[in-house]
């Protein structure tokens, strides 16, 4: 079938929607044709809910509107699953899904609410030990969002009848989710518990497969606020059978000239990369900056990093894939989320049938500040050197996805992991997953995917609900202590760090969330991480509350 241009530009996929109710059906059998349909809000909102908005807010955009007398009670976004490797897989989990179970785990767990990530956000209610994710909600980032994620939250909750223990956030301490969860907390008298991004990435396909431990979970995407105040996205974790996720490699760290632009433009995440070649830089490299970036704007970038002027550290595998795809051709801004990142796929697919010159791209790894660092640098000097010998792009695509696959095992192999956990938004890329399915066969490891809850993040909610749990079995203590401030550090706000005294022992903590706090304030930490600050009163009586219950308590 011959499409235009425009359908389905970034991806060699073509979705299709078949009637999924009685009155689609009867449209169809009326029309008789195709129709281009589309979800019933403005980029950024929630759904319009009733006539008089969808009139409102979507009359320059559609041709036709069908209305109805029925009023809509919960909005649900259309669901989309694609076929990789012979499995359905969950991109984005809504009508016909939800609100399905997900997950079953001890009774005895305390009742968790997971408010899931700022983007392509879920939630996520644990109750009596049962996990409930809420409908695909979007991205929350209007106020309307907001509002419509508050709605499904009380929503949800009264359909479960469920007042929660515990509130599971993004630890981003910019993040929407954050704030909120202190709100509703404070109204539900219910502890707030920050989780690590990209520990609810794996956390959460390892409890939808009920994967075995000891294993190795592999989070790529964009980016994520990473506990050392850095950019994540590039990131191995061994799972064990208690405790939190422990990361043990990494991506090697770039620049991201201005930030969430560095997002829009893969050109930037190009020049950042080919700054730091080094002795490993060549011709090649430089020649595509310059027919793809003017020189006016290229010295600009070089001045930022060169400064460290709005220039974030990020171990990102979405970001490298933007940069590779930039030098496979990929010119101008992103006009979507993975934009980059879906037409390198596409290029390595279309390669798939040519002969491929010479073997996979190499990687580095190396000890470096107590992590396996993952070296990209002979990979794009080999990326280099096949763009001066006029490589098709095709080849360069798959060259590039094989040694991803072959980076995978060989970091299992140094950490001798043979079950594999995939979370992050890399891995709806078909082409990859394909890879690691063969190779995992080959080498007789089990390979765990996300199908039932996505691999983007929206699946977090999911995998914040599995931390909390974690935490729980760990210890029948209370999940946060008290404690005071002794000093500050106020070198970097987003990673403001103080020394704070829990009655004689002293730990350094993460003060982010606590912009407020002074030295002498009393503040409840929770995983290294301050959440509120506490009146002195409140604070020495919960200490002593706690002391109590340990004195209290048989050891046998």
């Amino acid at each position: 079938m011959d499409l235009a241009p425009s359908v389905c530009m970034f991806s060699r996929f073509v979705g299709i929607m078949l009637p999924s109710s009685p009155l689609h059906a009867l449209l169809m059998d009326v029309w008789g044709k195709p129709l281009v349909v589309t979800s019933g809000n403005l980029s950024g909102e929630p759904l319009c809910i009733s006539v008089e908005e969808g009139l409102e807010k979507l009359g320059h955009v559609a041709d036709v509107f069908l209305v109805h007398d029925r009023p809509v009670v919960r909005p649900v976004d259309d669901s989309v699953v694609r076929v990789t490797d012979g499995r359905a897989m969950m991109v984005r989990r809504a009508r016909g899904y939800a609100p399905r179970p997900v997950w079953r785990t001890s009774a005895a767990a305390p009742d968790v609410l997971a408010l899931g990530a700022g983007l392509k956000n879920t939630i996520c209610w644990l109750k009596r030990g049962v996990a409930v994710m809420s409908q695909h909600l979007g991205d929350l980032s209007s106020a309307a969002s907001l509002n419509a994620f508050e709605r499904t939250v009380e929503a949800l909750g009264r359909t479960l009848d469920a007042v929660p223990q515990v509130i599971a956030v993004d630890a981003h301490p910019d993040g929407p989710t954050f704030a909120l969860g202190r709100r509703l907390a404070r109204k539900w008298n219910a502890t707030v518990v920050p989780v690590q991004h990209h520990q609810a990435h794996v956390l959460a396909c390892a409890v939808e497969n009920e994967t075995p431990f000891p294993a190795l979970g592999i989070a790529w995407d964009g980016t994520g606020f990473g506990t050392d105040g850095t950019v994540w996205g590039g990131e191995f974790f061994v799972l064990e059978e208690e405790g939190e996720p422990r990361r043990v490699a990494r991506l090697r760290p770039f620049l991201l000239p201005g930030g969430d632009e560095a997002v829009r433009e893969p050109s930037r995440c190009a020049c950042s990369l080919a700054r730091q070649m080094g002795s490993w830089r060549t011709y090649g490299l430089d020649k595509r900056l310059e027919r793809g970036l003017p020189v006016r704007k290229r010295e600009v970038l070089e001045a930022m990093m060169a400064r460290n002027i709005h220039c974030p550290s990020s171990s990102s595998m979405g970001r490298l894939f933007d940069a590779v795809a930039f030098w496979c051709g990929f010119d101008g801004a992103a006009g979507c989320e993975g934009h980059a990142a879906m037409m390198l796929e596409s290029w390595a697919a279309e390669a798939s049938g040519e002969k491929m010159p010479g073997d996979a791209y190499e990687w580095v790894m190396h000890e470096e500040e107590g992590l396996l660092e993952l070296d990209w640098r002979p990979l794009m000097k080999s990326v280099d050197e096949d763009l001066l010998e006029g490589v098709s792009r095709g080849c360069i695509a798959r060259k590039f996805h094989e040694s991803l696959v072959n980076l995978v095992f060989d970091v299992a192999e140094r950490f001798c992991l043979d079950r594999l956990v995939l979370g992050g938004g890399c891995f709806q890329n078909a082409f990859l997953l394909e890879g690691l399915a063969g190779m995992a066969q080959s080498r007789r490891c089990q390979l765990s995917l996300p199908q039932r809850v996505p691999c983007n993040d929206g699946g977090i909610s999911l995998g914040q609900v599995a931390a909390v749990v974690r935490q729980w079995k760990g210890s029948n203590m209370c999940l946060a202590v008290p404690g005071k401030i002794v000093s500050v550090n106020e070198t970097d706000p987003l990673f403001r760090l103080g020394v704070v005294d829990f009655g004689g022992v002293t730990r350094e903590v993460n003060l982010a969330c606590v912009p407020e706090a002074v030295p002498g304030d009393y503040v409840i930490v929770h995983v290294g991480m301050a959440l509120s600050v506490l009146d002195e009163e409140t604070a020495l009586q919960t200490r002593r509350e706690m002391r109590e219950i340990v004195e209290n308590t048989d050891p046998l």
